[in-house]
Order: C-alpha cells, then structure tokens, then sequence
C-alpha cells in the first residue's frame, strides 16, 4: 500500500481532478496491486508477439505451408526448451535463479521485526513490508501479484532460517518448465496416407471473399498507443550497431598497414 500512496500523491501533484476521480471509482478499479484477486495473473502477450515475429516470412505463403511452418516451429521448440530443462540442475531455471540469489543478496542488509511466527515486519530504509509467510504475501505486494518471494519476504526467511524455495510458486520450477513442454510435436506424415473420413474429403471449402485493398500490403503490426519505437542504426563502414558511418570511430585496417 505504500508504494500506492506515494504515486497517488504524484497524481495530485499533477493534477487535483484526475486524482478525485480515481478516488471517487475506486481504486480496485484501476490499481492492479488493489485489486482483490489477482486481475490479469502475471501473463503477456509476449509469446504471441514473439510467434508473431517468427511467422511474418511464411504469412505470406499458402495457408497448407504456413501451417506446416507452424507445426515444424512448435516441434523444434518443444525438443529445445525440453532438453534445456532437462539440463538444469537447481529448483528453479537459470533467470529465476539469478534473480532469486539477487533478492537474497538485498535482503540480507534488511532490517527484521517479528511479529509472530509466521509475520514479520521488515525495513528496508524506504517504504517497508509487512510479511506473512504463511500466506505467502507482504505489503508491498510483489510477493502476492508474482509468486516469488520479494526481499521483504526473503528477509523474514533469512531470520526463520527457512529454505527460500520454499516460498516460490511452482511454475517458477524446473517441473513447471518441463511439463509445459511434455507432450511431443509429430510431423503430419504423407498426405497420401492420411485416414479422412468420408464426409470431410467430399466438402468443398471456397476461399472467404475478399476485396485487395490500393498499395502495398502492410506487413509490420500496428504499435499499441504508447509503446516506444526503437529505432537501431547501422554502420555502413564497420557493420556495427548503434552508429553510423560519420560517428564510426572504429580503425578498419588497410592493405598498406595488415
């Protein structure tokens, strides 16, 4: 709540009637961390993004290789990420880890209250947490909208001497990894092999109508309102990243100097 309170404050400064007006709705109505459950769970639309990115080539071939394409990617991906798993060797996959041992380092520097065996009220030097490992939440809400315990709640289990892991959701594990990639992607095999049924081969499905549309098809996703466009400049002379020709300041050796 009051990591709340401070950007509310925010808003007033900026502006008095904007913030009357969330106050007036509700604040559950806007504020994620105030919502009473858990209002969109911790998922993007990162995956759709990235499948979106990888197909924009094939979008443009017939709908029987683009589903073939699909089918193919989705294969490869499955074997990778299932072999990667099966490779770790710790509780929880190599980004999580690093950023669970991260918090763990914070949190060490914290200061610990408790209150009962299972409360804590931890100061961090800034806005504080009030942790309950039993239910598994902490003021500042991290711990309850992520499932992975913040530094509030690492703090505690430092003073309890009780195994962090202990506190982390399981889709955060290696399991959780594993069995989202469980089930085993098959080719379709030859098309003169395959058993259809009868009244499917005699359906005839005709293309749904459509009208071109002047000028060239767009073939980039319209940005959401918001998002930032980044843009990444080239060299021209030395193939890098990040600058051009006129700011290059990279020695390409000559014929005259090798």
């Amino acid at each position: 709540m009051s990591d709340f309170l401070h950007h509310f404050e925010k808003i007033k400064v900026k502006d008095q009637a904007i913030a009357n007006y969330l106050e007036e709705i509700g604040i559950e109505k806007w504020s994620r961390a105030n919502f009473s459950a858990i209002r969109y769970n911790i998922m993007t639309s990162n995956n759709a993004e990235s499948f979106n990115n990888t197909s924009r080539d094939a979008r443009k071939y017939p709908i029987t290789t683009l589903a073939e394409f699909m089918r193919y990617t989705l294969q490869t991906w499955f074997f990778e990420r299932r072999a990667l798993a099966m490779e770790s060797n710790k509780p929880l996959p190599t980004k999580i880890e690093k950023k669970l041992e991260d918090r763990i380092e914070a949190a060490k520097t914290l200061i610990v209250q408790p209150l009962s065996h299972y409360e804590f009220y931890v100061m961090d030097g800034d806005r504080d947490g009030q942790v309950n490992l039993q239910t598994k939440t902490c003021s500042c809400r991290r711990f309850d909208l992520t499932g992975l315990p913040c530094t509030h709640a690492l703090a505690a289990t430092l003073c309890r001497r009780i195994n962090p892991y202990s506190l982390c959701s399981w889709y955060y594990t290696v399991d959780a990894w594993l069995c989202s990639y469980a089930e085993t992607i098959y080719p379709v095999g030859n098309e003169e092999e395959w058993d259809i049924p009868d009244d499917i081969s005699r359906r005839m499905v005709k293309p749904p109508p459509y009208k071109p549309k002047a000028g060239r098809p767009k073939t980039k996703r319209t940005k959401s309102k918001g998002e930032k466009i980044i843009m990444q400049c080239h060299c021209s002379r030395c193939s890098g990243k990040s600058h051009n020709r006129t700011t290059c300041t990279y020695m390409i050796p000559t014929a005259s100097n090798k």
